[in-house]
């Protein structure tokens, strides 16, 4: 094995702090020389709970010569930053897709091109995803043609759809989107920073969206309060040919099965439970009692967004190292653009037919 991947952090906000938890549990894969705060109390933060180092600006940030750098500022700040981290040569791992309007997201891809630049799109390395979509793609259902996921917003849900539907970037030439956005009380959930400090009944939006073309379609349904919520809970419900998935349930016909269908489960391993002796936190998720899904070795007891984090970064660091694309800044354009067409659709309450690259459409 050769030496870990060193990269440093733009950005000391919120998110930043999922990258520096990832990248202890691997020190021999990764690692973080510091992190960029303006400020130097949360610069004197990070370096106290995470022992990195920090720099007061982007400058000297990149002076250390890291092999690439993890953009974690707003997307209004992202554009200016990625073309200055361009033009230097450094490559760049962006946490979100870097722009908020379609001129935003052109201007970044015109930056990105011929740069080693990716996209930190992490729910398909979610334990649970991961697991769900090498059962699917093991054919146990058959070829995919819906599926409707309430598991999360945006551009994250548009890309969880090419996956769960066994889709290429390009599978999708046009696409017809319909959305509506209804509105309910709700108890207040719990937000970034814990639950709130009293009851209160909010009204929360939820967008609902079918999207796709022919026989392959995706049900876009995602409630604002739903990241944190206790009730409101995320699931996930794919249908192929022989059988469905829902959720952690398989229900499908076995080959040569003329109608008796079988259902099996996927399986949870924690470790550190009860008598278990091994390291506390996920060790494996299985699926007929074969693992689907593995813990990257010392990882230690992280969340699953963390583990899903933690793939981005090694992916990362191979790709800099002359590996495999892993999410490109393309496809995370094509992916937020389809997102503003939902919203689109939603907000002019009719069908919106589109192309998923209309984004780069000139003069627009």
């Amino acid at each position: 094995m050769g030496a870990p991947s060193e990269f440093v952090i733009v950005g000391g906000g919120w998110r930043a702090e999922f990258f520096l938890r990832a990248a202890r549990g691997m020190p021999g894969l990764v690692t973080c020389a510091g992190v960029t705060s303006r400020r130097a109390e949360r610069r004197e933060e990070l370096h106290r709970q995470f022992g990195v180092g920090t720099f007061a600006t982007v400058d000297d940030a990149l002076k250390c010569g890291s092999d690439f750098v993890v953009l974690a500022t707003s997307r209004e700040s992202a554009p200016d930053l990625l073309e200055d981290i361009c033009a230097q040569g450094v490559p760049v791992l962006l946490e979100t897709p870097p722009g908020l309007d379609v001129p935003a997201l052109r201007r970044s891809w015109r930056v990105s091109r011929g740069r080693q630049v990716q996209v930190a799109e992490q729910y398909r390395f979610q334990p649970h995803h991961a697991a769900r979509l090498a059962v699917l793609d093991q054919g146990v259902i058959g070829e995919r043609h819906q599926a409707r996921l309430s598991v999360a917003h945006g551009y994250h849900a548009v890309s969880l759809f090419y996956d769960y539907l066994g889709l290429s970037s390009e599978d999708w030439q046009e696409i017809s989107v319909s959305a509506r956005r209804i509105s309910a009380p709700v108890v207040r959930g719990p937000g970034r920073l814990g639950p709130p400090e009293q009851e209160e009944i909010v009204t929360s939006d939820r967008m609902l969206a079918v999207l796709g073309r022919g026989t392959k379609n995706g049900i876009y349904d995602f409630d604002g309060e739903q990241y944190f919520s206790e009730i409101r809970r995320q699931s996930v419900a794919v249908r192929g040919e022989r059988g469905e998935l829902v959720d952690d349930e398989v229900v499908y016909l076995p080959p040569g099965a003329a109608w008796r269908a079988r259902s099996d489960r996927l399986v949870r391993v924690e470790g550190g439970q009860y008598g278990d002796l091994r390291q506390l936190g996920l060790v494996e998720i299985r699926f007929k009692d074969k693992a689907v899904f593995s813990q990257r070795a010392g990882l230690g007891p992280v969340t699953d967004e963390e583990v899903a984090i933690a793939e981005c970064l090694v992916r990362m660091s191979e790709y800099v190292r002359g590996g495999p694309e892993f999410y490109s800044v393309y496809r995370a354009c094509c992916d937020r653009y389809l997102e503003t067409v939902i919203e689109a659709s939603a907000e002019q309450q009719r069908a919106v037919v589109c192309r998923p690259d209309d984004w780069m459409d000139a003069g627009s």
